[in-house]
């Protein structure tokens, strides 16, 4: 090849790899313009409804007055508003939640009710009643972003409080992908637990015993704490728990009514299992693959021979199980 031509090839692509640098400055220019442009746009706060003060911190930790002080601005939802709950059938919350701080307390009303405080710029918030033939029912709720590139920018923390009657037999089911929750479930009439947590700090507790033991209870996180306590008060018949990185407790403090066959496995840092004083603990399997574990289980004889058992197998990759 002459060098003329080995020029020219030369300078085709030295003008070809300009091109593709140009185009993706032009395509990041645009993205940086977008942000702007979205950080500029003036933040519509919710002020439609006020709504009694809601205390949704945990109940270890009392509320302020402050917090107490500070309502939750209620967001009319015509679903919500237009839809009556079915008098008979059993159904079903299901929660698909995102990027927030997330609440569900049990409540002595007769109707589902939601709450919540956002920038409805960036964020949505919708719910949704559907009635089967056979007379069952599903509630959805969800909150999301209406951009994925810029849903998470800047702003107050998002939050939402789902209260639920007491006395309204369903089950929760769902996934909460990213941000916080604290679901008190204690007191509902629950027939079961099917949720998937994401990124961030989850918790779910039973404060107090629910009207029935419950058939099953299943949660699954990602990463970061997840922390089941009073387990003992909904006294379901089986339990399964996974969590792939960072802390998983589970509670099995309560008032067992029956017994229990538990499956928990994480794949790398530290699961507790705090056992209660009043039922026997059976510890089928505990292994860690690299880590150590530390099971301390008394033997109560002085048990009656009806006392709950609860049969536990825990696994786990990397890091530490404790059973106490």
């Amino acid at each position: 090849m002459s060098d003329e031509k080995k020029r020219g090839c030369f300078k085709t692509g030295v003008l070809g790899c300009a091109a593709l640098v140009a185009l993706g400055l032009v395509f990041f220019a645009g993205l940086a313009g977008l942000a702007l442009l979205d950080s500029r746009r003036p933040v519509e706060r919710v002020e439609e409804e006020r709504s009694a003060p809601v205390p949704v911190q945990r109940p270890a930790t009392p509320a302020t007055a402050e917090q107490l002080a500070d309502a939750r601005t209620r967001i009319p939802l015509s679903t919500i508003a237009d839809e009556e709950l079915p008098e008979t059938g059993a159904g079903t919350l299901e929660l698909d939640l995102s990027m927030g701080e997330f609440f569900v307390v049990p409540s002595d009303g007769a109707e589902i009710e939601v709450e919540g405080e956002f920038d409805r710029n960036r964020f949505r918030l919708d719910a949704e009643m559907t009635e089967a033939e056979d007379g069952s029912w599903r509630y959805r709720v969800r909150f999301l972003p209406r951009s994925r590139l810029f849903g998470g920018r800047g702003g107050s923390p998002n939050r939402v409080t789902i209260h639920v009657p007491r006395g309204l037999p369903l089950s929760v089911v769902g996934r909460i992908r990213m941000g916080s929750s604290d679901l008190e479930l204690g007191g509902l009439s629950l027939r079961a637990v099917d949720l998937d947590t994401g990124m961030g700090e989850h918790a779910v507790s039973f404060s107090e015993p629910t009207p029935r033991p419950m058939d099953s209870f299943e949660i699954r996180g990602s990463m970061g704490q997840l922390d089941v306590t009073g387990l003992g008060n909904a006294s379901p018949l089986t339990v399964e728990a996974r969590h792939g990185m960072g802390e998983l407790r589970l509670g099995l403090e309560g008032s067992w009514r029956n017994d229990c066959d538990i499956r928990a496995r994480w794949r790398m840092g530290q699961m507790t299992v705090d056992v209660a004083d009043d039922v026997r603990v059976d510890v089928e399997s505990s292994t860690v693959i690299f880590g150590g574990k530390s099971v301390r289980v008394r033997e109560r004889e002085d048990l009656p021979p009806d006392a709950p058992t609860l049969r536990l197998d825990l696994g786990g990759s990397m890091g530490e199980v404790v059973v106490r």
